[in-house]
């Protein structure tokens, strides 16, 4: 088997943005020989911005479980933080982030089946709580079942970065 090694650079240009998607074309060279870039197809990139997206959180609950949570009146939230280079307590058993070390705010959506009934943003802390006022206000009546999805946002340069959402179920007693 021959593998040939690859070459990675950082690429930089004013028009490489996250958030946007660039054409590229690719073009096969050597030390003999470079392919025509008339002949190359143009690809779309969509630039993301990886490095700067915060991890999702950890830990989510509702009511203290994250698998099959119930509630009667208030639903309290709660997860841990995930912070680039401070990590979260994953690989260190037991150990926690502080609330202050946290990588950007919190969004939190509230599902009832396949409706998206409120969504919180600009959360500073590892805890959020949906009250019986809001549920009702939302739905008329307590729900049978919520899903909420959270994700850990940031903003840079008129940029916002978004987590992966992390989701927890409650159930109505």
């Amino acid at each position: 088997m021959f593998v040939i090694p690859l070459s990675i650079e950082i690429v930089e240009h004013a028009e490489i943005l996250p958030g946007v998607t660039r054409k590229f074309k690719l073009v096969p060279y050597n030390i003999k020989k470079s392919g025509d870039i008339a002949k190359a197809t143009a690809i779309d990139i969509a630039i993301t911005g990886k490095d700067r997206t915060p991890y999702m959180p950890v830990d989510f609950n509702a009511n203290g479980r994250s698998f099959a949570a119930r509630y009667d009146t208030d639903i309290a939230l709660t997860w841990s933080s995930r912070y680039r280079g401070k990590g979260a307590g994953i690989g260190i058993p037991g150990q926690v982030l502080a609330d202050t070390d946290r990588d950007g705010l919190f969004e939190v959506e509230v599902w009832v089946g396949e409706v998206k009934k409120r969504t919180a943003t600009a959360i500073d802390a590892a805890t959020w709580t949906y009250t019986e006022a809001m549920n009702i206000a939302d739905n008329g009546s307590l729900a049978s079942a919520i899903t909420f999805k959270l994700s850990n946002y940031r903003t840079d340069a008129g940029i916002t970065y978004k987590s992966t959402q992390v989701e927890v179920t409650c159930k109505k007693n």
